[in-house]
């Protein structure tokens, strides 16, 4: 199945969908929903493998306003390998201005459906227009819930089991050039109110989340602030922000994120023991040549951080590593409170363990002052905290 493609001409405008959901204003209607369909008789999946592509969904024709859809932008079962995004720049998603998340992924029913897969989020335009230079924000504005729901944000992939789940991947994005390839702009996203509204919102279930090669916060060139509330959040599972990759020469690339001009940069929470957790080679609170700030905590977050940890339950995050390639560049957070703005904030409970090693923490890549208001690392908590080592690069 594939929705919009490749070539010109072949994207849809999905917009404006939804109808009255009750009295108080709210309404209902995703963009697009793709949902376990399957053959009674041979138990093949029908819905497999779909691929989305090309579309704007959630804005006027010409991508440059918000036509909402009353909920979601795009919604798909988690197991069902659905490809949200493409590598050419025609194919391009652009999903913004929808009154809930952007992309929904999980939710699988394992028993009636019983294969394995998962999303891959690559190549879109999330919460911006079609150029990427401008704001048009998903919300959670039209969240239906009364009382105690869950908290939307622009990618949400819950926590029931969904085997992995890719927002970004290596290809067509130069280090230090504009975001384009798989990489996707996750930027503006905004409630009304200043609050919730998030990058990349990553709850992987026991399954695996990777986060890589991403601008979040920024235009499509690196060069402005375009500030999300939550630069990017993943626990549970198993989750990467940012990662370093073969190159196919026996070499290796980074495959980090850009993570800047947002109220908080970006935070793992990690409960599952046994779990990978790591924070490689992004460039936080800087453009994208890495020279100029953009500042995470510049819409007054009053516990701004460049990127946070928080352990529990016996488990470990490692924030860098002894390779330089795997350095994450951390300068320039702000906060309207003094004494906050940290470069990384880590809280390890009884039993758990962060490691930061090898990292530029407050300068940035040619050794230049890029000053944290806060401190450069807070340690917290009765867990571990370990900071350096003896090894290259740390």
């Amino acid at each position: 199945n594939e929705i919009g493609g490749d070539q010109p001409g072949m994207g849809n405008v999905i917009s404006g969908n939804g109808g009255p959901l009750n009295s108080n204003g709210q309404c209902y209607g995703q963009g697009i929903s793709v949902v376990q369909l399957y053959s009674p008789s041979t138990g093949e999946a029908l819905t497999d493998g779909t691929q989305i592509k090309g579309n704007l969904i959630g804005t006027s024709a010409n991508g440059l306003f918000k036509v909402r859809n009353c909920t979601t932008g795009v919604s798909s079962t988690g197991n069902l390998n659905t490809t949200i995004g493409s590598i050419t720049s025609e194919g391009r998603n652009t999903i913004s201005g929808n009154d809930w998340d952007a992309i929904w992924c999980g939710y699988n029913d394992s028993a009636f459906f019983p294969i394995s897969g998962g999303c891959y989020i690559v190549g879109n335009e999330i919460g911006t227009n079609i150029n990427g230079n401008a704001a048009i924000a998903n919300t959670e504005e039209n969240n239906s819930c009364i009382g105690f729901c869950l908290i939307t944000d622009t990618i949400w992939l819950p926590t029931e089991p969904i085997d992995f789940a890719l927002v970004g991947s290596p290809g067509q994005t130069a280090p230090e050039s504009a975001c384009q390839g798989n990489c996707n702009l996750i930027s503006g996203n905004r409630s009304i109110e200043g609050g919730f509204g998030g990058g990349a919102f990553l709850k992987a279930g026991n399954g695996f989340g990777l986060i890589v090669n991403n601008f979040i916060g920024t235009n499509r060139t690196g060069t402005q602030a375009l500030p999300n509330h939550d630069g990017g959040l993943g626990y549970s599972g198993s989750v990467l922000i940012g990662a370093v990759f073969g190159d196919g020469q026996g070499g290796q690339i980074p495959g980090g994120n850009l993570i800047s001009g947002n109220d908080y940069g970006a935070r793992i929470e990690s409960i599952n023991v046994g779990g990978l957790f790591e924070m490689k080679a992004n460039s936080v609170g800087f453009s994208a040549d890495g020279l100029v700030a953009i500042p995470n905590g510049g819409l007054g977050g009053d516990s701004s951080q460049g990127l946070g940890a928080f352990a529990q339950g016996g488990t470990s995050i490692r924030i860098g590593g002894p390779n330089p390639i795997e350095r994450n560049y951390i300068g320039n957070t702000t906060s309207v409170i003094p004494g906050n703005g940290d470069g990384i904030n880590v809280f390890a409970n009884v039993g758990s363990v962060v490691a930061i090693q090898g990292n530029y923490i407050g300068i940035d890549r040619q050794g230049n002052a890029a000053p944290n208001t806060g401190d450069g690392i807070e340690a917290k908590g009765e867990g571990s905290t370990i900071i350096g080592g003896r090894g290259m690069g740390t």
